[in-house]
């Protein structure tokens, strides 16, 4: 039975190859990955009335390839002849499947539920910072491997100081996913294909 030795160039040339392989399966991971991030930095920018959201989220299921993503858009106008500024909001979803994309809109003055949706928003309990092995006898928490991570996020969040803080918290269970649930399931019946009307300012 004979025997084969690789030469010391051979082993080279196939730990080379190896290295290659693995940085080009990287490259590629991030390569697919990058659309994600730059099609939430785009919508994230996209202004209404003027304005850029000021709230949040998405909801990315762990299978399949559409995911959700909501911006809050708040809008104030004074009718002529009054002084008091009136308050509404509005929320842009869109909807990815692949590369299709699909915008539709949801009006706070007439859909009462968009208001509810804010309000429980501002009464998610706020996670607390930990660093693994710095609490001992608390257990690693563990995460679900399937279900839908909701991304929820705010750029007008407030410090017990009253400092203001951007806030943005990732996860696929607890209050921050009951909220997302909730929030997708209230709004289903208020989105439109048609951007609602912006009344005219004095």
């Amino acid at each position: 039975m004979g025997c084969h030795v690789e030469s010391p160039l051979t082993r080279a040339r196939h730990a080379i190859g190896g290295i290659l392989f693995a940085l080009l399966a990287g490259c590629a991971h991030a390569v697919a990955q990058e659309p994600r991030a730059a099609i939430e930095a785009t919508e994230r920018s996209v202004q209404f009335g003027g304005l850029g959201p000021t709230a949040g989220f998405t909801a990315s299921p762990s299978e399949g390839d559409v995911w959700r993503m909501v911006g809050f858009y708040v809008q104030a106008a004074r009718a002529k002849g009054e002084a008091e500024v009136t308050l509404w909001w509005v929320a842009r979803l869109v909807i990815m499947d692949g590369d299709r994309r699909q915008i539709r809109w949801a009006d706070s003055r007439a859909c009462p539920a968009l208001v509810d949706a804010l309000g429980r928003m501002m009464r998610i309990s706020p996670a607390g910072f930990a660093v693994s092995g710095m609490q001992p006898y608390a257990p690693i928490p563990a995460y679900l491997a399937d279900g839908v991570v909701y991304t929820v996020w705010s750029n007008s969040g407030v410090q017990p100081d009253g400092s203001p803080v951007d806030v943005t918290m990732t996860g696929n269970g607890g209050g921050l996913a009951e909220w997302g649930e909730a929030t997708l399931r209230a709004l289903e019946p208020c989105w439109s294909d048609d951007a609602p009307p912006r009344p005219r300012r004095s």
